[in-house]
């Protein structure tokens, strides 16, 4: 079997390789403006990121989880170099017909279509490939920018909640869902 490949509009989504960990790094892992909004903690190291992708390569190994980076396309000197400007991961226990994304995009990269175009891609995957019937999407309230991402994809707010979050108590969060009936009928 090849490379998994999500394409989006503007945008691929593949696994990321250990070739790519600098760039994840710099463009997106260790900016807290960036990092303090997403599930995942902030790295402080190059060697942190290269931990954090082994782990989440491990994770994918029992066919419920998948990491995918963002790349934009880069055709320079002839060759398709694929620049890193996100992180997304779709998670879909074999026993559920429930999807969760998680999902992330570098600074210089938001507000330009790529987190809408990367969340509506991998929903359209979590639906038609990995058989869920429903893709859920947990936001802290206080992220306005995913809110917004999230309600351009077609996402609806379901209710809110508190959980902890980067270790906060009570932090309240949002549950955000798109369901197979509304991809069905649009």
């Amino acid at each position: 079997m090849g490379e998994l490949i999500i394409a989006a509009n503007s945008l691929d989504m593949r696994v990321p390789t250990h070739k790519d960990v600098k760039a994840m790094y710099s463009k997106l892992m260790s900016d807290p403006r960036v990092m303090d909004f997403c599930p995942w903690e902030r790295h402080t190291s190059v060697e942190a990121t290269h931990e954090f992708l082994n782990s989440e390569l491990k994770r994918m190994e029992s066919g419920e989880y998948l990491a995918l980076g963002m790349y934009l396309d880069d055709f320079t000197y002839g060759k398709n170099r694929g620049r890193f400007c996100g992180y997304l991961t779709i998670e879909k226990s074999l026993t559920s017909d429930v999807a969760s994304i998680a999902f992330a995009v570098s600074l210089p990269k938001q507000r330009q279509g790529y987190g809408e175009d990367a969340l509506s891609a991998a929903t359209v995957y979590a639906l038609q490939k990995l058989g869920a019937v429903s893709v859920t999407v947990p936001v802290p309230m206080t992220n306005a920018a995913a809110r917004r991402v999230l309600e351009k994809a077609g996402y609806s707010q379901q209710y809110w909640f508190a959980s902890t979050w980067k270790g906060v108590p009570k932090t309240r969060m949002l549950r955000y869902s798109y369901t197979l009936h509304q991809f069905n009928e649009r």
